[in-house]
């Protein structure tokens, strides 16, 4: 199953206009894979700190103020975070087609699945952005990266006053970089029931998305 990212985003309905009755899962596959290898890079700056760079089995970079040490257990933990990604693709897969044969859908959990790991895609951006206004935080404020990601949970553990970002660290639910991914991937997901399981479930799945999206906002908001 052969998506357009520009149709993606600016047109999903026609992304998916037409589902294969057997959809390659290679491509899909890779969307999830590649969203989780930027999550587990993403989460460097935090792993580091919640490893100790105090260890004499550590592994060394160069960087711009001398060298950081990370334990050697890093590696590890890195691939397993590039394989949870897996995890919510199939849950969140497994959890769609189950409630969209209960509305009346038509769909094969091939289908279903092909179609929703491309609500990951919009992640790939956000995380990527993230780590983008992290780093202009912690430049222009007296935090440092991580605390600029993980922003009030890291205040205590590194003796300083944490980066604000909406309240938050960028990373945030409550952050509003958050909300847009979740609004971006509620829409992608709305149209990918639809395209699998038929037009019948088109509003229930819009009024889900929004519903989602409405909860978000608002807990950003209170």
């Amino acid at each position: 199953m052969t998506v357009r990212l520009r149709s993606l985003f600016v047109r999903p309905g026609d992304a998916f206009a037409e589902v294969p009755d057997r959809p390659s899962l290679l491509t899909p596959g890779l969307v999830v894979f590649a969203l989780g290898v930027v999550v587990a890079v993403q989460s460097v700056p935090l792993m580091a700190l919640a490893l100790g760079d105090a260890s004499a089995h550590s592994l060394q970079f160069a960087t711009g103020d001398g060298l950081l040490a990370v334990q050697s257990a890093a590696p590890f933990n890195l691939a397993v975070n590039v394989g949870a990604a897996f995890a919510p693709w199939l849950a969140l897969a497994a959890v769609t087609h189950a409630g969209a044969r209960l509305a009346g859908g038509t769909g094969t959990p091939r289908q279903t699945l092909a179609a929703v790991a491309w609500c990951g895609v919009p992640w790939l951006f956000v995380y990527g952005a993230s780590v983008v206004i992290a780093a202009a935080i912690a430049a222009t404020t007296d935090a440092t990266l991580a605390a600029a990601l993980g922003g009030h949970s890291l205040a205590f553990v590194e003796g300083r006053p944490p980066a604000y970002f909406d309240g938050s660290g960028v990373l945030d639910v409550r952050a509003w970089l958050f909300v847009a991914g979740l609004a971006l991937s509620a829409r992608i997901w709305a149209r990918a029931v639809t395209s699998a399981h038929g037009p019948r479930l088109t509003r229930g799945a819009n009024v889900l998305a929004a519903v989602v999206v409405a909860l978000a906002v608002l807990t950003v908001l209170l």
